[in-house]
């Protein structure tokens, strides 16, 4: 996935060269030219990586490093310092306000290069822990809610329908039961969804057609789709590769991520579906809708656990599914425009031809 680089420099000629150097590398770049500029393309855009000049018009460098290591939005985006000075005091302040790199100018383009590589990469290899370190946690909260819920759920149920059955009607009591059996009802199904995040990651993996998922996804949930007049678009692009999956869970995942869309949209929205192949062997897939969107606010938490802007449901689905895509070694990423649309973009490495590689052999 393409990483992008937010460069602040108040000198254009020093911007344009770090800028055309890091576009050859096909990194993703913004510019800007101060620190107010700094702080708010950093709050909008939230770049992989910022390199700024502690030499900046409004707002010095270091200020603007403060602001941002002090925000929780912002606080794990790594920061190169830059300045023209050797001068140790700004180093050691600069560090001591969460910089992860100082350079002293003229910079050596090879060495920022390395040390934007390296800062990328345990950055990656941080947030990647992080994540499996809150799926473990979850997997041992999960286990012990479900389980504890679970039991007295079926008796509360039980009993209930018992009740039901033997009050005759005009009976004030049959009305409490039957309130009774609608919330243990929307219990039972929390509790499933609770259920349903405890997949384990399954050893029973099968190369299938990416197409064959989407189309196995679709019909799981035909009616949700015929009952809202959604109309499905489709673009898949010919002789992709297959994925190692187990079926079953990505089934799950993807039919999850087209239920979020299809309650999103209004009567007759449009469902874009659109498969691609990518340079490195992975596949890229893209889930759209016309509905209603995701709020700021909200899409930096949509993958949170018992998160949800539902009436109801623990709020396990989107968590479920980066779990299986994480599973199988892949990446999901949303972006939305409240209102307007929601895009769901996810990568899945692909299985190389069989026979491509033995021909390789027989060449070599």
């Amino acid at each position: 996935m393409r990483r992008t680089i937010l460069i602040i420099d108040g000198n254009k000629v020093n911007l344009s060269f770090i800028s055309t150097r890091l576009k050859a590398e096909q990194y993703g770049v913004i510019e800007g030219f101060d620190g107010a500029q700094a702080v708010r393309l950093t709050m909008a855009k939230r770049p992989d990586l910022i390199i700024l000049n502690i030499d900046i018009p409004k707002m010095n460098g270091l200020t603007v490093c403060r602001i941002l290591k002090n925000n929780k939005a912002t606080e794990d985006i790594p920061i190169i310092l830059m300045t023209s000075k050797g001068d140790i005091g700004d180093k050691l302040k600069g560090f001591d306000l969460g910089a992860d790199d100082y350079m002293i100018k003229p910079i050596n383009s090879r060495e920022l290069l390395t040390r934007i590589s390296a800062l990328l990469k345990k950055r990656a290899n941080h947030k990647r822990y992080l994540e499996e370190e809150k799926i473990k946690a979850m997997d041992r909260v999960v286990e012990g809610v479900a389980h504890e819920v679970r039991n007295p759920v079926v008796s509360i149920g039980g009993f209930a329908r018992r009740i039901y059955n033997d009050t005759p009607e005009g009976d004030p009591r049959k009305r409490y039961a039957r309130i009774i059996l609608k919330e243990t009802k929307r219990l039972e199904e929390m509790v499933m969804e609770l259920c349903e995040f405890k997949i384990i990651s399954s050893k029973k993996r099968s190369k299938e057609e990416l197409v064959s998922l989407l189309d196995a996804s679709l019909r799981e949930i035909k009616e949700a789709l015929e009952a809202k007049k959604i109309k499905v678009t489709k673009y898949y692009s010919p002789n992709l590769p297959k994925v190692n999956v187990n079926r079953k869970n990505m089934i799950l995942a993807l039919s999850n991520i087209i239920s979020n869309a299809i309650e999103a949209m209004d009567i007759g929205g449009i469902l874009s579906l659109k498969s691609t192949g990518m340079e490195d062997d992975h596949v890229a897939l893209e889930i759209e809708d016309n509905g209603r969107g995701i709020a700021d606010e909200d899409l930096d938490n949509i993958f949170e656990p018992f998160f949800t802007t539902k009436v109801s449901g623990a709020g396990m689905g989107l968590n479920l599914v980066r779990k299986i895509i994480k599973d199988h070694n892949g990446t999901i990423v949303i972006r939305s425009k409240q209102g307007k649309r929601t895009t769901v973009l996810i990568q899945l490495p692909g299985v190389k031809d069989e026979r491509q590689e033995k021909s390789k052999d027989i060449l070599n």
